[in-house]
């Protein structure tokens, strides 16, 4: 039996000195008290660091549970959160980014209780934009478990690979020895689609999965978040790199045609997507530039040469063909259009 906590929080900082501090709050308010909390800074420029220290000193129910690890370079937040993983020693990991909060009193309490019921490697669970509100922002209607419920490994790895919907660290609370620790290929500086690479080592080594669809976390809207940051090409690029461990991942599943399928058809929508995006702010000229770029990316070219269109909508059909012929000009005026109208 661990003598450890039963819940390490690990938090990634960077920038953040004006959310730190209710990311901070949120966890040292909870009613369930058998947690540490681990803080890995990625070399912040702003005040995130006094904010951090003041607060723990500030605060009596942090003695000897608080961990705080800082970078010695800025390196993302997949590696920030593998050193904050390093660190634990919680039966089960809750990822919190440093901008966002446990929604109410009663998060961990609720994600304890579920996990104590289902024995599960994974929990998920839900998350919400309007804070103490279950305005649920995942939708796991795919998962068939009705709201709270055991599901199939072969379910999440189905619905992993047909979106985006079940990338998100922050929704689950996962088994500590389920995550992985340490460096991996092209991981240094990846900001894009870190949830999903580590996703992917998760669903290789998680066996017993639950849904608690309720919002136990609240996520902040930011408008200058990296997310919603300018679209450029590098977004692109370690998006392509992250997608091509999931098409590895899922040749080795005993599906995996048809795994590889629904792959190959959201990646096709997702390049679509990164279509239209890249065409915000750019000139015609310089978006064709980004189009033959794009194309030229080995994880895109491997789409490209299997497409899946059937059922899918005529505009992005158009995209993906022209992107196919090399119709970079064309391609861009289209996306132009396409971002004009809105």
């Amino acid at each position: 039996m661990s003598s450890g906590p039963f819940f390490s929080i690990c938090i990634p900082t960077f920038n953040a000195c004006g959310y730190v501090l209710d990311c901070l709050a949120s966890v040292v308010s909870q009613t369930f008290e058998d947690w540490e909390l681990i803080v890995c800074d990625d070399c912040s420029t702003d005040s995130t660091l006094d904010v951090v220290k003041r607060f723990v000193e500030s605060e009596p129910a942090l003695a000897g549970r608080f961990t705080l690890i800082r970078m010695d370079e800025n390196s993302g937040p997949f590696l920030a959160r593998r050193r904050a993983f390093a660190q634990a020693q919680g039966r089960y990991v809750i990822c919190l980014d440093s901008d966002d909060e446990l929604n109410s009193k009663v998060s961990l309490y609720e994600i304890h209780e579920a996990i104590c019921r289902s024995s599960c490697d994974v929990l998920l669970f839900n998350m919400t934009d309007q804070k103490n509100e279950e305005h649920f922002l995942v939708d796991y209607s795919c998962l068939d478990a009705n709201g709270a419920g055991p599901v199939s490994k072969e379910k999440v790895i189905a619905a992993f690979s047909s979106g985006y919907q079940l990338n998100n660290l922050a929704s689950k609370a996962i088994r500590r020895q389920c995550l992985g620790i340490g460096n991996c290929q092209f991981s240094k500086g990846l900001r894009m689609c870190e949830d999903r690479l580590e996703m992917v080592g998760v669903l290789g080594s998680a066996e017993k999965f639950y849904l608690y669809d309720k919002a136990l976390y609240y996520y902040r809207p930011n408008c200058i978040s990296t997310t919603h940051g300018f679209f450029s090409f590098e977004y692109c690029r370690q998006q392509a790199l992250v997608e091509n461990v999931v098409s590895v991942f899922l040749d080795s599943m005993e599906k995996r045609q048809d795994l590889l399928k629904t792959l190959n058809r959201n990646s096709l929508l997702v390049i679509s997507h990164d279509m239209r995006r890249l065409a915000a702010g750019r000139t015609i000229r310089c978006l064709a530039k980004e189009m033959e770029r794009l194309s030229s990316l080995p994880w895109f070219e491997a789409c490209l040469s299997r497409p899946c269109l059937e059922g899918i909508r005529v505009d992005i059909r158009l995209r993906i063909k022209l992107l196919e012929r090399d119709y970079y000009f064309l391609a861009a005026c289209v996306c132009k259009l396409l971002d004009a109208l809105g």
